[in-house]
C-alpha cells in the first residue's frame, strides 16, 4: 500500500512522463512496421517494373 500511496503522491509532472513514455514505446514499432511495409511494398513495385521492361527489351 506504501508504493500506491506513493504512486497517488506522485508530481503531475512524472505522470505527464510517464503518459509521453508509453506512448513512444507505443508508437515507435508501429512506425517501425509501417517503414517496413512501405519499403517492402516499393522493392516489389520496382521490381515488377524493371521486370516488365527487361521482357518486352527481350521481345
Amino acid at each position: 500500500m506504501l508504493s500506491l500511496k506513493y504512486l497517488v503522491c506522485m508530481p503531475p509532472q512524472s505522470w505527464f512522463l510517464i503518459g509521453v513514455m508509453f506512448l513512444v514505446l507505443a508508437v515507435l514499432p508501429g512506425i517501425l512496421f509501417a517503414v517496413l511495409g512501405i519499403g517492402a511494398l516499393l522493392l516489389g513495385f520496382m521490381s515488377i517494373t524493371t521486370r516488365n521492361k527487361t521482357r518486352s527489351q527481350v521481345l
